[in-house]
């Protein structure tokens, strides 16, 4: 018994991080689509990426409920009894006993309540890092602008830099056509020949490597690797003070409080 309470264990923490893991790479691509942070960008593109977080969230839920159907598991058809989980037998679900497949208690095999929350954590951080290595390639890959994404650039640099002040939901202000250059990218032409969104593209550029640029602006139009070192100067000289402020503003009820009246006393 004790090795099929293992196996079944195995079975919710794998299927659980898929989930969480989908979930959360899901979530992260469409609001980083909304908030236009390319550096966390699986696809170049905006709305594909939009359109992939969606599909990413829908294929993690329907996975996680419906997977018992054809994977086999604590959940045997006709094992499933009131989504109990006791006298379980291995194998694979019906569909009246999707519901309670996997209502699976920790002492047969299922999850503790600290352990979703440990995995969903981790699930969490992996997508953000897997945002950001897939972010970065995207990034230097608009640098050259290949044919198919110059319609993406056109209408990201008129949004971002110039020509469109209501954002990007709003209607343009002029009539002039856009120029066709990637975000980020720097020109090497001089004088008249330098447009006003070259030479915007070129400060945001200097204020990135002379550190002025971090945080979610410079994921705008940068990759996380290259605002990291600001990041982390960042987090050394704020998190100390958001800390204690945080701890003098928590409630008396709170444990933060509780503990700090304890130390005190």
């Amino acid at each position: 018994m004790s090795d099929q309470i293992e196996l079944a264990a195995a079975v919710m923490v794998r299927d659980y991080f898929i989930l969480a893991f989908l979930v959360s790479l899901g979530a992260l691509q469409i609001v980083t689509s909304i908030r236009v942070i390319r550096g966390l960008w699986v696809f170049p593109r905006g709305d594909i990426t939009r359109v992939l977080g969606i599909v990413l969230i829908a294929i993690g839920l329907g996975y996680y409920i419906f997977s018992p159907l054809w994977l086999e598991g604590p959940w045997s058809a006709g094992s499933v009894i009131d989504g109990t989980s006791e006298g379980r037998v291995w194998g694979t679900a019906t569909l009246d006993e999707i519901s309670g497949a996997r209502n699976l208690n920790d002492i047969h095999g299922g999850m503790a309540g600290t352990a979703y929350a440990g995995y969903f954590i981790l699930s969490a951080v992996l997508a953000t890092v897997f945002a950001a290595v897939v972010g970065a390639v995207n990034v230097r890959l608009m640098a050259s602008v290949p044919f198919w994404l110059r319609h993406f650039s056109r209408e990201h640099c008129h949004s971002r830099v110039g020509g469109n002040p209501e954002g990007r939901m709003g209607k343009r202000n002029d009539t002039s056509k856009p120029p066709l250059i990637p975000p980020f990218a720097s020109q090497k032409g001089e004088g008249s020949n330098v447009r006003p969104v070259d030479s915007r593209l070129r400060e945001n550029d200097d204020a990135l490597r002379n550190g002025h640029l971090d945080g979610l602006d410079a994921l705008k139009a940068s990759d996380a690797f290259s605002t990291l070192s600001a990041s982390i100067g960042n987090l050394r000289q704020t998190g100390v003070e958001d800390a204690r402020q945080s701890w003098i503003e928590a409630p008396r009820w709170s444990i933060p409080s509780l503990i700090g009246r304890k130390w005190r006393n």
